[in-house]
């Protein structure tokens, strides 16, 4: 609960610290299906919508600074299609916990590189989806998975792909041309609703995973 007044009772257990165990995606995912995530939690299930989710989960991460879990690199140019950026030199790199372009400079001709990990907790078939304005592709393990270049406004794509459980080397170029700016990127899999795939990525390949008791509940004193 969200009560400053709530009293927890004797048999809640708290999460703990959840920036340790969450970033502000991955937590959003957990709060909108727990049993997804934790199918053996008695956290219930509380039926809340994306925007619910992530206005809880911004509230219960307020005083936390978010652990990064993506590299971007951050190119300024005129493009009609995805240039190799491998061939660029960035403006700007760093870290940051989701495929956005919020935080970016003023510019209405620039590109973006995110790379990463993704973290898969089972074999199975896995659906991305990629939505972009203008053009941006997703690729993993060096193959393109989606390809949605060229200058267009935003609309999903998607692609399906066959992964074994473990860390999975992702890449996101997006390139911007002028006007309108987005880009989205998601997944969903067996036992994982569509969500943003941030919450999957980790920065390394090797994913640092906290235990947990699995009678275990979010609760806010």
């Amino acid at each position: 609960t969200l009560d400053s007044h709530y009293v927890q009772p004797d048999f809640a257990m708290p999460l703990g610290k959840l920036e340790d165990k969450y970033n502000l995606s991955g937590l959003i995912t957990f709060l909108q299906d727990p049993h997804a995530v934790r199918p053996s939690g008695r956290m219930p299930a509380l039926n809340l919508t994306p925007e619910e989710a992530r206005d809880i989960a911004s509230y219960l991460m307020r005083n936390v600074d978010v652990k990064a879990n993506i590299h971007f690199e951050y190119y300024e140019g005129q493009w009609n299609n995805v240039p190799n950026f491998s061939l660029l030199t960035p403006v700007d790199s760093g870290e940051t916990n989701e495929f956005s372009l919020e935080t970016l400079p003023g510019s209405d001709a620039f590109g973006l590189r995110f790379t990463g990990f993704l973290q898969i907790p089972a074999d199975g078939d896995f659906r991305f989806f990629l939505s972009s304005d203008d053009g941006a592709k997703l690729s993993i393990d060096d193959v393109v998975v989606i390809d949605h270049d060229g200058v267009h406004p935003a609309g999903f794509r998607d692609g399906v792909v066959t992964l074994t459980s473990g860390a999975h080397k992702i890449l996101v170029d997006y390139f911007e041309a002028g006007g309108e700016e987005q880009l989205t990127v998601e997944l969903e899999g067996p036992n994982i609703p569509r969500q943003s795939m941030a919450g999957l990525v980790t920065l390394t390949a090797e994913a640092i995973i906290e235990s947990e008791p699995e009678d275990a509940e979010i609760t806010q004193d």
